[in-house]
Parts: structure tokens; sequence; C-alpha cells
């Protein structure tokens, strides 16, 4: 079994778009469409969609969130469950 920072692709989607293991700058979410016509977007949960600051909720049309962005974390205290992230990674209104 792969940890969450160990990519499982299968031959055929290797180099295929959709396929890069996060959300890529080429789609636009959601939020980010609500907020350009004057909506507020709130975001909490867990978030699979990339650690890298220009891929956190914030950067990707959130103006709010409380957001665990380790797959395998626990919301129940900071613990993480893998070698790569001990500890969990929240994000809270964009920052770490």
């Amino acid at each position: 079994m792969a940890s969450q920072h160990e990519r499982v692709d299968r031959p055929n989607q290797m180099g295929l778009d959709g396929y890069e293991g996060n959300l890529n700058d080429r789609v636009v979410t959601l939020p980010q469409l609500l907020k350009d016509t004057g909506y507020h977007t709130y975001m909490v949960g867990k978030w699979h969609l990339g650690k890298e600051p220009n891929q956190i909720p914030a950067a990707r049309g959130f103006e709010r969130d409380f957001t665990l962005l380790d797959g395998m974390g626990s919301y129940w205290d900071d613990m993480g469950f893998s070698a790569a992230s001990p500890r969990s990674l929240y994000t809270r209104t964009g920052a770490t």
C-alpha cells in the first residue's frame, strides 16, 4: 500500500492531464467563480488537492477555511498517520 505522498498511477494515466495528484492551475473552481460574483465562500474538512501555497483552499477561491491538508490525519488530535507527515497539517483562513 502506498503512503499519501506516493503516487499510484496506472500506466494508462502517466503524463495525462487530470492525473497530476493535485488540482492544477488549468481548472477554475466553483468557489473562484462564486467569489467573483459576490458570494462568500467557506471550506471546512479534508483537502486532498495539494499542500503548496498555491494549492490550498485560500488560493483556490475560499475566503475562509479550516482545513486538514493531510489525507491521513486525525480530526481529534494533531497526530499524522504516516512517517512523511507525523503531525497533521491544517490551514485556517490560508495560514498553516
